[in-house]
């Protein structure tokens, strides 16, 4: 799996990639409408939720093979964060943080105690199998302070 953590205008995630071997990839970029994205869980029905935002959420969605599941973590340049599972389903997030992943409830643990994205994520990546670095982040550039 994975571990994705956002705050403050950061949005950090690790790079394991696990199947028969582990391997690094990375797990997030900025939209073309410069949300930032980074996505979790089967790296295939990951790739077609992220194709399916780049397009611009159409309502005809692709079909994500049976029994495969993603979520994705999405930030608007407003600062408004939202998730998205293999449904399609948009989730939007009150709070001011998020994670996603199998290390999210460490990554969210440690930012309700005053973790910057990149410590939550590099927590995770301490006790979670599934994670580990190196991590990559991605910021906007100004002004989002969520």
């Amino acid at each position: 799996m994975t571990t994705c953590a956002y705050r403050g205008g950061v949005l950090a995630t690790d790079s394991q990639m696990t199947s028969t071997m582990i391997q690094r990839v990375r797990k997030s970029r900025r939209l073309p409408d410069g949300s930032l994205m980074a996505g979790s869980g089967d790296w295939l029905a990951a790739s077609m939720l992220e194709a399916w935002l780049v397009a611009g959420m159409p309502d005809e969605r692709p079909k994500i093979p049976e029994g495969l599941e993603a979520e994705i973590l999405i930030v608007r340049p407003s600062g408004r964060i939202e998730t998205a599972d293999h449904t399609f389903c948009i989730s939007p997030i009150i709070d001011v943080f998020m994670a996603i992943g199998s290390g999210a409830a460490l990554a969210l643990g440690a930012m309700a105690m005053g973790a910057t994205a990149i410590a939550a994520v590099r927590i995770a990546c301490r006790f979670d199998q599934n994670s580990s670095a190196p991590i990559h982040t991605i910021r906007f550039s100004k002004g989002v302070r969520r």
